[in-house]
């Protein structure tokens, strides 16, 4: 079989498999070199001189996050790889007979429009986007239909902070607190603290699809008729995979 060189790991120890009495952490995440790069390496301190804060975070980040996305605190590193929890939906939607909405459940539900203005260098470009009330941008539009995208970013609030917030965690208690707060980075998170534990958390907010899907597979479009509608509530962290100093001291992911 040919070589995929897709995909990424991480893999924590703990001190029991170490020649030295604390954990190690590594992460190999896979992404190619590129020009300009996606990496670029950092250091956020607000803990010596005149600053009173308590972060201080090294690592690697993407232009424009806040936060370190990969790397350590004063007692704190961890490791970042994409868990790959299906966060979206596509919806195919029945337009109404005027085209300035859809129908669902029988019920006629208005387009939301929103008017953006871009500035390039050839001038500024004026765009109406179109949004579905419960299913998100129309990315497509027919005749008679029309497809929505329906991601659980839309709901997120907190996601941008947990990057920020890893800098200043002091135990794995803390950091797996901060992450449970996590709805959209949808990442595998292996950690390990200075008091030498190893840990394990995929967090994310996954969509509940309690309808029949051997009858609408949530990895085909999906009818916007209402039959295929996510639960209010998302399956949170407590009820996602985790680890926390498993009997073996050793925890390996793989994407």
């Amino acid at each position: 079989e040919a070589h995929n060189p897709i995909g990424s790991n991480s893999w924590a120890t703990g001190p029991e498999l170490n020649q030295a009495d604390h954990a190690i952490l590594a992460n190999d995440p896979h992404l190619s070199l590129s020009n300009p790069a996606l990496w670029y390496l950092v250091e956020m301190n607000a803990t010596e001189g005149d600053a009173t804060g308590s972060l201080h975070a090294a690592g690697v980040s993407f232009p424009g996050m806040p936060g370190v996305l990969i790397g350590y605190s004063e007692d704190v590193a961890w490791s970042a790889t994409v868990a790959y929890w299906d966060l979206v939906d596509v919806y195919v939607e029945e337009l109404s007979a005027d085209k300035q909405g859809i129908v669902r459940d029988g019920e006629t539900i208005p387009f939301i429009k929103k008017t953006y203005t871009f500035e390039r260098a050839s001038g500024e470009v004026t765009r109406e986007l179109l949004f579905v009330p419960g299913h998100g941008p129309v990315t497509a539009m027919g005749n008679t239909t029309a497809v929505t995208l329906k991601s659980v970013i839309a709901d997120s609030r907190e996601d941008f902070k947990l990057f920020l917030g890893l800098g200043e965690t002091t135990s794995l208690a803390e950091a797996k607190t901060l992450l449970s707060g996590s709805t959209a980075a949808g990442f595998n998170f292996t950690l390990i603290d200075r008091q030498g534990n190893i840990a394990y958390y995929p967090f994310a907010g996954i969509p509940r699809r309690e309808w029949d899907t051997s009858v609408n597979p949530p990895w085909m479009p999906l009818p916007g008729d209402g039959s295929a509608e996510w639960s209010e509530t998302l399956i949170k962290s407590n009820e996602l995979p985790q680890l926390y100093n498993p009997p073996n001291h050793f925890i390996a992911t793989a994407n």
